[in-house]
């Protein structure tokens, strides 16, 4: 970048500070009648487009060859000193990183290189970057992501190349693995080291925040992007617009907003904010927030003002978090920099004092206060002296309190007598009532014949009105026990019965509000198959009761665990989790829970983590739930069955495809011995299994899975056109990896006008439909299929949002697959692009999918001439496919053909 150049980058940042001081609809009649040299105007106009769309493309845009600055490809083999550039892996206001591989010793050397984007240039961006390469050279800790290499590219673009972590954010990290306060405690004063180590180097980093802290699996935290830091003998205040957006104001110091000078103090601010966040979930200043006059609550009550925090898991976070940590958190928080810690360290020596369960120092040092804090530190010391103290207290006050015992204990003989007497009424009323059952179900009735269960629950539902008139206490739980076994079967009146159950507690709503919740809840769970949003109320309203009278009882646990069925129909993987935990967080630690009903909460969190994507989690669930299903019901047993199905689902997805195999052959076998006819859990089975054959590329036995299903299908549900229409689907998907196309566009056309119809059976089965039928037309090079269909692949795939990613990643794929068959590489590789980022999110178990997809983008390459990437790609499908261990599937033999 020549004088000229800079020149005209001063004079443009200049001009675009004054029009951001003016409103956003102001700005672009100013530059209008501004007079200017029409470069310059024109670099304001990018640069005022970069301000207003802070992700677009000229924010983001390398500002190496600035010609080519669209595309995240823009400088993908771009050798930078040592470094050739990879893909882009992120993008910021500043900067965007690539991952980068040294082609000098060492030779393969990753590394992460960021390079200066367009955006930036704007308010001193070049020197800002230009700082960081100094700062970053002077630090050397290991909670400080070191710097490898920098320099400046022939253009004058300031690049600099860093370790690459492979780490998560610190925030998503501890949510990740539900840490305890202690634990969180102990990354923070990881960081702070980190942090005091770059102030005694004369660093202030300005920015810190979660997404500046990254965490490897080893649970090491690493400090990164000194972007805005500042040397501490740099007292030059920043007050322009550019410098206020290079924060961020959700963590920002509040003198920080005001251009004040910098000083250590911005940094203990961010430090006590990171802490902020990840004691409660949220940031100190709400999302948008400026200036220096926001109000921040203490830890504690944001937590406890929190409505996402399940209510067992809320008080005890509260009750952590309330004193100690209140106070030292609010002072690094103090709005006026000298009300806060002194420096990073002191901050971090008050954390370490609480740790330990010394007084802080930022409390007054009242006797009381040392006296709890020493109390805390020598819990049994202290208990046994309050014993023996106890003890002594206990003899002169003996005497008094037998006393008050004699008159007590006539009271309460009396009204034991009372509750004996009814509950002695009750049991003669409920004996009286089963023995003339078992008289009057059946008249003509030989009197050797007994009556069968189904008769016995209907004359006790008909004559439970009349006989416990006078009693309906007694009627309702009668009503209770008898809805629930309806339920268990089954039989479709176990809904209308625990209507009547509603009713008959509907006089204890306000003496007993607990007793009514839990009779919601019943009635919810009944509903659930029938009326989901009237289920939904009514689990609400329940559950928002049980939280309000009885936070820790059994009930809202059941609530929770039945609401979390409903989230797992309504596809709220995300709240079925959320609720199985809160219901496990209730029963977990308790000794007077069943057996049967610990299964089914372990069950439930099992489910959630499998629906939320956490195989791993799930398995360790199932183990324990399928070890007490064994215990509670038996080995051949319909829960425990389908539990070792849903594990088996697990594994698949996790690649572990023998074990996952197994499972599924001993679920089948239970499946036969406990069912007399097909059920829903059997065809469920066969479907895995068949899943299971597709993913290793034996679809040969995929289809005999799927005749298997169909044969289920005819028995059990022979007019379900829903049903048959998903199986013509998935076997037509076998047919076509068979190359058996034609078998496969008769199924795919029968199957088509049900997919396709309004209410039809889902986002994921009409993508599907769509993306075989695509990939049909494109093998058989024939108009076969509607020429809408690509376009709807791909407004499906946007559709799933985020859910069936390996399906919006197939869509992708085969669109861009299609182009590569028509002869245009190019847009082949936008597709598969988009494609390959779905595909990151994909489990081990969708592996041959990945690998097919990078045969095509290296086949894409390979038509535009990069042989080398081409083969660079193809290496890798296959390193994925010998990592799965599916080198038997039919992809490695195309990559084995492309590699030749």
């Amino acid at each position: 970048m020549d004088a000229r150049q800079q020149a005209a980058w001063r004079e443009a940042d200049r001009i675009l500070d004054r029009l951001l001081d003016l409103p956003p609809e102001r700005r672009a009649a100013a530059l209008a009648a501004a007079t200017l040299d029409e470069g310059v105007r024109a670099l304001v106009q990018r640069l005022l487009a970069a301000h207003d769309c802070q992700s677009g493309p000229l924010e983001s845009a390398p500002a190496l060859g600035l010609a080519a600055a669209d595309a995240a490809d823009a400088l993908k083999d771009r050798r930078l000193g040592r470094w050739r550039l990879l893909e882009q892996i992120g993008c910021g206001g500043m900067a965007v990183v690539y991952r980068a591989v040294s082609t000098e010793p060492p030779v393969g050397q990753q590394a992460a290189v960021k390079v200066l984007t367009l955006g930036a240039l704007a308010g001193g961006g070049r020197e800002r970057f230009l700082r960081e390469q100094q700062l970053l050279s002077r630090l050397r800790h290991p909670g400080i992501v070191p710097l490898y290499d920098a320099g400046i590219a022939e253009d004058g673009t300031p690049w600099l190349a860093m370790a690459l972590i492979d780490g998560v954010r610190i925030d998503a990290w501890c949510e990740q693995r539900r840490l305890e306060v202690e634990q969180r405690i102990d990354l923070v004063l990881r960081v702070a080291d980190a942090l005091a180590h770059a102030h005694r180097s004369l660093v202030i980093h300005r920015d810190i925040k979660p997404s500046n802290v990254l965490v490897d699996d080893d649970g090491h935290a690493q400090l990164l992007d000194f972007g805005i830091a500042r040397l501490d003998d740099d007292r030059q205040a920043e007050r322009t617009a550019t410098a206020l957006r290079a924060l961020t104001p959700e963590y920002a110091a509040p003198e920080q907003f005001l251009g004040a000078p910098p000083s250590t103090a911005m940094d203990v601010y961010g430090l006590g904010a990171l802490l902020y966040r990840i004691l409660t979930g949220q940031s100190p200043r709400p999302q948008g927030a400026q200036g220096v006059d926001t109000q921040t609550l203490p830890p504690s009550r944001a937590v406890q003002r929190d409505a996402d925090w399940p209510s067992p898991t809320r008080r005890l976070w509260v009750r952590r978090l309330r004193g100690d940590l209140d106070t030292v958190v609010m002072k690094a928080l103090a709005r006026l920099p000298e009300q806060r810690y002194a420096s990073v360290e002191a901050m971090a020596e008050d954390l370490r004092r609480w740790r330990g369960r010394h007084p802080i120092r930022a409390r007054p040092q009242s006797l009381r206060y040392r006296a709890g804090r020493f109390a805390a530190r020598h819990r049994l010391g202290v208990t046994a002296a309050a014993l023996l103290a106890l003890t002594l207290a206990a003899g002169i006050a003996g005497t008094l309190w037998q006393a008050q015992q004699a008159r007590q204990q006539a009271a309460l003989a009396q009204a034991a007598q009372q509750r004996t007497a009814q509950a002695l009424a009750r049991s003669n009323a409920i004996r009286d009532f089963l023995f003339e059952l078992f008289r009057t179900t059946a008249p003509g009735q030989p009197r050797e014949q007994l009556p069968t269960t189904a008769e016995l629950l209907a004359a006790a539902v008909e004559q439970l009105p009349e006989r416990f008139r006078d009693d309906p206490e007694t009627e309702a739980e009668f009503l209770d026990a008898i809805a629930e076994v309806y339920y268990q079967r089954d039989l479709p009146e176990h809904v209308e019965l625990r209507r009547r159950l509603l009713q008959l507690r509907a006089p204890q709503r306000l003496r007993r509000p607990a007793v009514y919740a839990a009779a919601q809840a019943d009635l919810a769970q009944s509903l659930a198959a029938v009326d989901q949003d009237e289920s939904h109320r009514l689990f609400d309203e329940a559950i928002a009761q049980l939280e309000r009278s009885a936070p820790d009882s059994t009930e809202l646990a059941y609530a929770y665990r039945q609401r979390a069925t409903l989230q797992m129909h309504r596809g709220d993987g995300a709240a079925r989790l959320r609720d199985s935990e809160r219901a496990w967080a209730i029963l977990g630690g308790r000794d007077d829970v069943s057996e049967r009903e610990r299964f089914f909460v372990v069950a439930a969190v099992a489910a959630g983590h499998h629906q939320a994507g956490g195989y791993e989690k799930a398995l360790g669930y199932y183990d324990q739930a399928i070890d007490l299903g064994h215990r509670v019901f038996g080995e051949a047993h319909v829960h425990p069955a389908t539990l070792t199905l849903n594990r088996s689902g697990a594994l698949s997805h996790l690649g572990r495809f023998a074990e996952a195999e197994a499972g599924l052959v001993a679920s089948l076998a239970d499946y036969e011995r406990i069912f007399d006819k097909p059920r829903g859990s059997m065809l469920a089975a066969w479907r895995e299994l068949e899943l299971l054959y597709y993913r290793q590329g034996r679809y040969q036995q995929a289809l005999q899975a799927r005749d298997q299903w169909d044969r289920l299908l005819q028995e059990a549900e022979p007019d379900n056109r829903e049903e048959q229409a998903k199986s013509r689907l998935w076997r037509a998907r076998d047919l076509l990896r068979l190359g058996r196309a034609a078998e496969a566009e008769v199924l795919l056309r029968a199957a088509m006008p049900v997919l396709q119809a309004d209410g039809g059976p889902g986002a994921r089965n009409r993508l599907m439909a769509a993306s075989s039928a695509l990939r049909l037309a494109c093998d058989r090079a024939l108009p076969t299929m509607p020429p809408e269909t690509r376009e709807q692949a791909l407004a499906l795939a946007r559709e799933m949002n985020g859910h069936g990613l390996v399906h919006a990643a197939e869509a992708h794929a085969v669109v861009g697959y299609c182009a590569l068959r028509e002869g245009d590489p190019r847009q082949a590789l936008l597709h598969l692009q988009r494609a390959a980022e779905l595909d990151a999110a994909l489990p081990p178990g969708d592996a041959a999918e990945v690998a097919e997809h990078l045969l095509w983008r290296g086949q894409a390459l390979a038509a535009l001439g990069d042989t080398e990437r081409a083969r660079t790609t193809w290496a890798q499908a296959r390193q994925l496919l010998r990592s799965a261990d599916l080198l038997a599937h039919p992809v490695n033999a195309q990559l084995h053909r492309a590699m030749r």
